[in-house]
C-alpha cells in the first residue's frame, strides 16, 4: 500500500531551502500554481498590504509596497526580484528573500495579483524628477528626460529557455 501526503503552507510561503533535484521542480510548480489560486492571491494580497515584500527604494514612489517576481519561468536562472507597481519597475529586494529562486513566483504573479484586485493600483507619482544644472533644466543632453524619450527605451522581457 502507499499513502501520498501533501502539505500545504499555512500562509503560502513558509521556508525555503535550497535542495537540488527533482523535488525543486516540484516545489516551484506548486508555489507558484498555489499563489494564483483565489486562496493563494488572497493570501499574497494580505502580504502586500501588510508590506512584507518591502518598499520600493525610488525615492518618488514614496515608499509604495513592492511583489515579488521572476524574471524566469525556469529554475537556478535568477533570484526573486520586486516589482515596484507605481514607477512600474523591477529591482533587487533588500529582505531575506533576495534568496529565493524567481520561478517560485514566475513573471506573471504581480499582474495577476493586481488584475484580480484592482483597487491595489497605486495612484500614479504626482511628481517626476527634472535635472537641473544650476537652476536651468537640462535639455537634450544624456541623462534628460527629453534625450531618452527621443532615443527611445528598450523593454527588458523575461527568458525562457526550451
Amino acid at each position: 500500500q502507499f499513502f501520498f501526503f501533501f502539505f500545504q503552507a499555512e500562509d503560502g510561503i513558509r521556508d525555503f531551502c535550497l535542495s537540488r533535484g527533482l523535488g525543486d521542480v516540484y516545489k516551484r510548480q506548486i508555489h507558484a500554481r498555489f499563489i494564483l489560486s483565489p486562496k493563494g492571491l488572497a493570501m499574497m494580497r494580505e502580504k502586500y498590504s501588510q508590506g512584507k515584500f518591502g518598499i520600493c527604494p525610488r525615492v518618488l514612489c514614496e515608499r509604495q509596497n513592492v511583489i515579488p517576481i521572476g524574471m524566469s519561468e525556469d529554475l537556478r536562472t535568477s533570484r526573486v526580484k520586486v516589482y515596484c507597481p507605481r514607477c512600474e519597475d523591477v529591482y533587487i529586494p533588500k529582505k531575506k528573500c533576495a534568496d529565493v529562486d524567481g520561478a517560485y513566483f514566475g513573471c506573471s504573479f504581480p499582474h495577476i495579483l493586481l488584475q484580480s484586485y484592482p483597487e491595489l493600483y497605486p495612484t500614479p507619482p504626482n511628481s517626476a524628477y527634472v535635472p537641473r544644472i544650476y537652476g536651468f533644466k537640462v535639455y537634450g543632453k544624456k541623462g534628460s528626460k527629453f534625450y531618452e524619450e527621443q532615443k527611445g527605451l528598450t523593454a527588458v522581457s523575461y527568458t525562457h529557455l526550451t
